[in-house]
């Protein structure tokens, strides 16, 4: 499909997006190579779906939440006491009871779209908080809960989770860095994503800002480059990072401050931050994660080693 602008090929859906190089079926996943040969003996398409460095494969489903301790990585999210009280004061303005509210919160992340760079990384990249929220390696998804028949008859409000294989790598921390920048303000907004020379670029609007984010892997894995250009900045494009973040972060552009990344403005169309991946996250520093995950179906506990 030529691309006639930055702005998004794909946009927000309900049901399962499966991507290889900019291709996408909603539903019916897309599978090729050894993973088409594996689905075709099973009779159907496998649940272990794989991308490759340089054809990742994007899947948006709901994904596990190997976060805890940091509420304010989910700033944007629904939160069930604002959506009652829109309701109360509806009720209210026409004269009428508020109705009963009864609401139901399904597991794990539903606005995120994971990605598959081959076995030794994939990343889990949120469109409601619009940021990279986790990163791990030693495989991807199993899917066989999200893909089961039987999950089309789940009550309302629950879903089924993909399990997360392999072991977490980067967890983000603290508020959307971006947020002390002046020109973001109010809510980000999603716009969607684009194949940029075989890689995604997440495109979304916070304030004033316009925003693209480009996701490439390093060799092996053992790093992922975040190129950047920022639309419309007044001034300066400032970062404010959380200090758990900050010793896996370098860029060869803009001034650190401690926690504090400065892009100069002349600058802002094109500058990247690049995240060190080449050790897995010690336990201690998931400690708090681990508690989150014995409850949550979505995080696997047998998690295979990296490959070297």
């Amino acid at each position: 499909m030529p691309m006639t602008s930055r702005h998004p090929v794909f946009r927000h859906a309900d049901l399962a997006l499966v991507c290889w190089a900019g291709m996408a079926v909603l539903g019916s996943p897309l599978v090729q190579g050894a993973e088409k040969t594996s689905a075709k003996k099973a009779g159907g398409p496998s649940p272990f779906p794989m991308g490759k460095p340089d054809a990742p494969l994007m899947v948006r489903t709901y994904l596990p939440n190997p976060i805890s301790g940091s509420p304010e990585v989910f700033a944007h999210h629904f939160r069930p006491e604002e959506s009652v009280q829109k309701l109360e004061d509806a009720a209210e303005n026409t004269a009428e009871e508020a109705p009963e509210v009864k609401l139901k919160t399904a597991p794990g992340i539903p606005a995120a779209i994971a990605i598959s760079f081959g076995p030794d990384l994939s990343a889990c990249w949120d469109t409601t908080e619009c940021r990279l929220l986790y990163t791990w390696r030693g495989g991807f998804l199993d899917m066989s809960e999200v893909w089961n028949p039987e999950a089309a008859s789940l009550p309302d409000g629950e879903a089924p989770v993909a399990t997360l294989k392999g072991r977490l790598t980067f967890v983000a921390r603290g508020a959307l860095p971006i947020s002390v920048s002046a020109g973001a303000f109010g809510l980000p907004r999603y716009l969607g994503y684009e194949m940029k020379d075989g890689y995604p670029e997440f495109h979304y609007l916070y304030g004033s800002l316009t925003i693209h984010e480009r996701l490439v892997p390093g060799p092996k894995g053992k790093s992922l480059k975040q190129e950047f250009s920022v639309e419309n900045s007044p001034g300066n494009v400032i970062f404010q990072f959380d200090p758990a973040n900050r010793p896996q972060l370098t860029t060869p552009e803009g001034k650190w401050e401690k926690d504090v990344l400065v892009i100069a403005e002349k600058n802002a169309g094109d500058f990247s931050l690049q995240i060190d991946l080449s050790q897995p996250l010690e336990e201690a520093t998931l400690s708090a994660s681990n508690d989150a995950n014995s409850k949550n179906p979505g995080i696997s506990k047998a998690d295979p080693a990296p490959s070297q």
